[in-house]
């Protein structure tokens, strides 16, 4: 099997985890990164000993040989970022939220379709210790039949995008949840199966950082 030519777009906080998973693949090596701030890229470049940077996937995808591209650019701009490398022919992992809207969610999915191409979605948490316990027990019948699920997310006030008051997550319509409420969600279909409905929302402001308009959510799902 050959080498796994992979290409890392967006260069901020979460792409550092991403360096740190790929170079963990022994079939896999970094070979280029772009980030709208070339600054950036070049400066990731240099910390992960990437040997070209970019500043735009355009760019990117002419002038170097790749077999995947992994998207960690903040969200509004997944889909776009994801049609351009599936339509050159390149798998896609995307990171979380995969999309900011159902529009641009079905966008990702035709183009699919319509390339044949892999195209993944970061949902990390369904591989953490606990969660594949309890998946286990469940599946074995040791917890009985399951009824409900309950998930807890929780973050302090160092959370390093909570605490940054012009972090972009904060421009998102769903502000700092926008960026992280998928988690729970993904937990709670995988879990309960099917396509839960909401059946209540409730957010309410409890902490003192200003420029988060809420930071307290709750959720009902059936």
């Amino acid at each position: 099997m050959h080498d796994i030519n992979v290409a890392i777009v967006g260069c901020g906080y979460v792409a550092n985890d991403h360096f740190k998973a790929w170079q963990k693949v022994k079939e896999a090596r970094i070979v280029a990164v772009s980030d709208i701030n070339e600054n950036a890229a070049k400066k990731a470049a240099e910390t992960w000993k990437v040997p070209r940077y970019f500043s735009n996937l355009t760019d990117l995808l002419a002038k170097s040989e790749v077999d995947v591209v992994d998207i960690c650019a903040p969200p509004q701009f997944h889909a776009d970022l994801a049609v351009e490398a599936m339509k050159a022919g390149v798998n896609v992992v995307i990171e979380k939220p995969m999309t900011m809207t159902v529009k641009d969610a079905k966008k990702i999915v035709d183009c699919q379709k319509a390339t044949k191409v892999k195209v993944g979605v970061i949902h990390n948490w369904l591989f953490d210790y606990p969660i594949l316990k309890a998946d286990s027990l469940i599946k074995q019948g040791k917890l009985g039949e399951l009824y409900s699920f309950e998930v807890e997310a929780l973050h302090t006030k160092r959370d390093l995008m909570a605490a940054n008051e012009k972090h972009w997550c904060h421009a998102l319509a769903g502000g700092r949840f926008s960026e992280m409420l998928v988690h729970p969600v993904y937990l709670i279909r995988h879990f309960l199966a099917g396509e839960p409905t909401v059946q209540d929302v409730r957010v309410s402001k409890v902490g003192s950082y200003g420029w988060m308009r809420s930071d307290e959510l709750c959720a009902i799902f059936k």
